[in-house]
């Protein structure tokens, strides 16, 4: 192997010594090498197949198949989930604009006590919130998912609704905090509405924090015209 690559190196140096052009002293390089070492050739691709994809598990990346490694470069658009992928993931609620006559303390129990029966990443905030403010979880009864929505469930007496403005629009029930929640959402925000027996009672912002190299990642991507596009639920 050493000798063939060095008479490649050297077919390549004399064709350019005889004043042949650099595209045709490389193919000269490349026949000489694939004419004397198929077999050698032939395993380097798998090879660095193989390679590339425990290189790539070694940094989280999971690559199916070793046809997507090739095929690669034929992408023109990513799309990232953003809890745990452009942020960490670890949420916490960064506003209570309550609307309520209650006290914030009851109105999150109320809140917590159903989330905790969620599996919902923006659940996982709630719960914490309970923990940390040591509030008691209450009995929450017909809870149900609704998918895209939020969640609907009893607590005590109260009928109770948690999820985003399109719930709102599905139970028919007027909102007059839109402008709160743009508010919320400018400074990076999830939205939870609170509807206590169809009236809006509070609005809770849920906030994370973004990866420090997202940014970069996103404007690296961009500068290579390939198109992001964020995809997160409620």
């Amino acid at each position: 192997m050493p000798v063939v690559i060095l008479i490649a190196i050297l077919s390549f140096i004399g064709y350019l010594a005889f004043g042949q052009g650099i595209d045709e002293a490389i193919t000269t390089f490349v026949t000489v090498l694939v004419v004397a070492c198929p077999c050698s050739l032939g395993l380097a691709t798998p090879l660095a197949i193989v390679v590339a994809e425990g290189y790539s598990a070694s940094k989280g990346i999971l690559v199916k198949k070793s046809e997507i490694l090739e095929n690669a470069k034929k992408v023109d658009t990513i799309v990232f989930d953003k809890t745990g992928t452009l942020t960490y993931g670890k949420l916490k609620i960064s506003k209570i604009i309550n609307y309520d006559t209650i006290e914030d303390s009851e109105l999150m129990q109320i809140v917590g006590s159903i989330e905790e029966k969620s599996t919902h990443p923006i659940a996982q905030a709630f719960k914490e919130y309970l923990e940390e403010n040591k509030l008691e979880k209450l009995e929450v009864t017909q809870f149900e998912n609704i998918a895209g929505l939020g969640i609907s469930a009893k607590v005590e007496s109260r009928n109770v609704l948690l999820g985003n403005a399109k719930m709102l629009q599905k139970y028919n029930i007027k909102n007059e905090h839109a402008d709160s929640e743009q508010i919320l959402a400018e400074k990076g925000n999830s939205i939870v509405y609170v509807v206590i027996d169809n009236k809006v009672s509070a609005i809770i912002g849920i906030n994370d924090i973004v990866r420090e190299n997202a940014k970069e990642v996103i404007e690296i991507l961009n500068k290579n015209n390939i198109q992001t596009i964020m995809l997160t639920r409620r």
